[in-house]
């Protein structure tokens, strides 16, 4: 088979990242990659443009695939989630003479699970239940979240040789709170929005920003010199700093707790909505940032656990769990899913060998 060339882009709100991928039979290399800072963008065919200019030394490419946060609508036109643009694939594919495709970002991050090693550390890491088991890997199901800008979610469901792709907006589906401090936590947000919270508003990046305001403003916070450092940053870079700061600080430690408290319950329904099927992954550039912060305690797993009626909870805690380090993996996902159509699932090669160092 002969080789092709594949633009694969990952459009987030926070970075959108542009690579140009070669296709060999069912194996992939990347061969350049380049990021921009989204919001700093006019729009999606200003990031294309430079990217082609700085690819123009290879082949131009066969097919483009763009993933992208937000809803799909007729497999043509996406309205990202967290910044103002509008994507369609029609107009970049006249602009740019090959075929386009869009999907989901989290479609794109489905796409790419099957590929994975779950023996290899570099690629997904195992996260232990409460009682300490591992649960063995599961393939017929590939259930995924992960927090970002926003909260992902989407799942690949495995029958036969077909990979079939659920696209999910689930991360904006109500907030699942636990105790009472949660349920002042949902209260408060709602009364600033004047309607119940997604599980977004609070399992994200920005959703970090927001339990910390909640425990400032209630006078939860004890460090006020540490609480004025954070309220005086800005917000975008707040998230990363409270999580810094979680390694040493009790109020940061706080609200990391219910920032993983929080992102439990939104997995667990997650994996509940596929009727307990299959392996569950972590992913996501929040998570992959704290992968130390959750793997380091059972926090995240405790919540993620418990359910009200008991089978409910064995099912859960029979769940593999798995963190995923490396975000870019959407792009080798996005390029599955504009190869799958000629690929046999049952040549498939794990993505040791899938991409060519």
């Amino acid at each position: 088979m002969s080789s092709e060339f594949l633009l694969c882009c990952d459009v987030g709100g926070t970075n959108t990242t542009i690579a140009l991928l070669e296709r060999n039979g069912n194996n992939f290399h990347m061969h350049a990659t380049r990021s921009y800072a989204s919001p700093a963008l006019s729009g999606l065919a200003e990031a294309l443009e430079t990217s082609l200019s700085h690819f123009s030394s290879f082949p131009s490419p066969n097919r483009c695939c763009i993933s992208s946060a937000g809803p799909i609508y007729q497999n043509n036109m996406c309205i990202p989630s967290n910044i103002s643009w509008q994507i369609y694939a029609n107009d970049i594919q006249k602009r740019f003479n090959f075929p386009v495709k869009i999907i989901n970002d989290f479609t794109a991050i489905v796409y790419a699970l099957p590929l994975l090693d779950p023996l290899n550390p570099r690629q997904l890491i195992p996260l232990p239940h409460v009682n300490g088991n591992t649960p063995a890997y599961r393939d017929n199901a590939f259930i995924a979240i992960g927090a970002g800008t926003g909260l992902g979610c989407g799942a690949l469901l495995r029958v036969e040789d077909l990979f079939i792709p659920v696209q999910s907006e689930g991360g904006h589906a109500d907030v699942s709170s636990f105790d009472h401090i949660s349920d002042a936590i949902s209260q408060f947000w709602r009364k600033r929005y004047h309607t119940p919270p997604g599980a977004e508003l609070l399992v994200s990046g920005p959703g970090i920003q927001r339990i910390f305001q909640f425990f400032y403003e209630n006078g939860y916070i004890t460090n006020k010199t540490l609480a004025s450092h954070i309220i005086h940053t800005a917000i975008d870079k707040q998230p990363e700093l409270i999580a810094t700061y979680a390694q040493k600080d009790p109020d940061c430690q706080l609200v990391m707790e219910y920032f993983l408290r929080f992102y439990g319950r939104a997995a667990a329904n997650m994996v509940l909505y596929f009727a307990g099927q299959g392996s569950m992954f972590l992913a996501g550039g929040v998570t992959a940032k704290n992968i130390d912060l959750i793997s380091s305690s059972f926090i995240f797993m405790e919540s993620f656990e418990n359910n009200y009626q008991s089978n409910l909870q064995k099912l859960l805690q029979e769940i593999p769990v798995y963190l995923v380090p490396d975000y870019s993996i959407s792009l080798y996902g996005a390029a599955h899913a504009i190869s799958i159509s000629s690929l046999n699932i049952r040549d498939k090669k794990k993505i040791s060998s899938f991409i060519s160092d």
